[in-house]
C-alpha cells in the first residue's frame, strides 16, 4: 500500500467444498477414482478424507469465515486516505498494520471465485484438488473480467444451508454478474495499473 498507483486485488477463496462433489471423477495417477486417490494421498484430507456431510459443513464454514475476512480487510484498507497509516495490531505476538497509503493505491475485492460452480472437466484428474488447465482459464478470466450466470455458466447460489451451500446445491443461472478485479473498458487499457498478488 506503500507503493503509488497500485492495485492490490484481493479474491475470495473458491468453495473447495465443492470437490466432495467429485468423489466419482477418474484421477491419472493411480488409477481408480478421486475418492480413491484422496484415501491414499492426504490431499485436503480435513475435508477429502471421508466426504461427509460433517466435512462438508465444517470447510464451508471455515472457508466462508476467509472470505468474510478478506472482504472486510480490503474494506478497511481501501477507507484509509492517501497519506494516513493503517492501524496497528498485534497478531499472534507480532505487530502487523502501520503501513502509509501511497496516493492512488485502490483496493478491490472480488467475489467472483466463491459463486464459481465448477464442473469435473475443471478439476485436476492429476491431484483432484487443483484446477485443471481449462479450469485455470476459466479462473483466469472470471478473476480479470468477472463471471456472469446464466444457463451456460451456473453460479452457486446461497441459501443459508451449509450444507448445500458447501456443495453449491443450489444454483443461479439468471444473468447475474460477480466483478473481477480489473475490468477492461474504452476508458481504461489494460496497461494502467500495476497489481500485487
Amino acid at each position: 500500500m506503500s507503493i503509488g498507483d497500485t492495485h492490490v486485488g484481493v479474491l475470495a477463496p473458491v468453495r473447495v467444498s465443492q470437490l466432495c462433489n467429485f468423489p466419482n471423477k477418474t484421477n491419472c495417477q493411480v488409477g481408480g477414482t478421486c475418492q480413491f486417490l484422496w484415501g491414499i494421498v492426504s490431499i485436503c484430507g480435513s475435508l477429502t478424507r471421508d466426504c461427509s456431510p460433517t466435512r462438508v459443513v465444517d470447510t464451508y464454514n471455515t472457508m466462508k469465515a476467509y472470505r468474510n475476512i478478506l472482504k472486510s480487510v480490503t474494506t478497511e484498507y481501501s477507507a484509509i486516505p492517501d497519506g494516513v497509516t493503517s492501524r496497528v495490531v498485534m497478531i499472534g505476538g507480532q505487530v502487523v498494520g502501520g503501513g502509509t497509503k501511497a496516493a492512488g493505491t485502490v483496493f478491490s475485492y472480488g467475489d467472483a471465485p466463491w459463486f464459481f460452480k465448477f464442473k469435473s472437466s475443471d478439476l485436476s484428474c492429476c491431484d483432484c484438488f487443483h484446477p485443471s488447465a481449462s479450469g485455470q482459464d476459466t479462473l483466469a478470466s472470471i478473476l480479470r473480467t468477472g463471471l456472469t450466470c446464466t444457463r451456460a455458466t451456473l453460479c452457486c447460489k446461497d441459501t443459508g444451508d451449509p450444507l448445500a451451500d458447501g456443495q453449491c446445491a443450489a444454483i443461479q443461472y439468471r444473468s447475474h454478474f460477480y466483478g473481477g478485479l480489473f475490468p477492461i473498458s474504452e476508458n481504461r487499457p489494460e496497461t494502467d495499473s500495476k497489481a500485487i498478488w
